[in-house]
């Protein structure tokens, strides 16, 4: 069953090694990761759902948890929801990989088909700008932000997330 984890930040290598110890090769963790080249030299993987991950392992549960993972390095804790909220984790991650690039990393049209009518631009020169959309066509954005006019190519490297 899949369920969500919030673990403590920057430690995802921890609690993996951690996980490893306990559960030997049996689980799944997956969070969608975008590659950010910050001053078109240092590259740096940021997971766009925060300090939160999916965890996957086929004999979990709550009482299972509470005795054999709750303390481990690196969490903070567990989600728990039911069968449902397992299949829409699952649908979620088999969306996030189909849009994941050769190197395994969310590529910046995941976050174009998202866009409606604002966002903030998260790397590049114009880093931490909102944008207010104009137009959206299938390979650029045309926004503003006051009286600049911006245009963002899909294939930039220029992330933008949407508000």
């Amino acid at each position: 069953m899949w369920i969500v984890a919030k673990i403590k930040k920057n430690q995802e290598s921890i609690l993996i090694k951690e996980l490893k110890k306990k559960l030997k090769e049996n689980f799944t963790i997956y969070y969608p990761k975008v590659l950010i080249t910050e001053n078109n030299k240092k590259e740096k993987i940021h997971n766009i759902l925060g300090n939160y991950i999916f965890f996957y392992y086929s004999e979990i549960n709550s009482s299972f948890i509470n005795s054999n993972l709750k303390f481990l390095k690196g969490l903070q804790y567990f989600i728990f929801g039911n069968r449902n909220d397992s299949e829409q984790i699952m649908n979620f991650v088999k969306f996030c990989k189909s849009s994941e690039n050769k190197r395994g990393y969310i590529s910046n049209s995941f976050f174009f088909n998202m866009i409606k009518t604002k966002a903030k631009i998260i790397s590049g020169p114009l880093k931490n700008i909102i944008l207010n959309i104009i137009d959206i066509d299938k390979n650029k954005i045309i926004a503003n932000s006051g009286e600049i006019k911006i245009s963002i190519k899909k294939k930039s490297g220029n992330y933008c997330y949407p508000l």
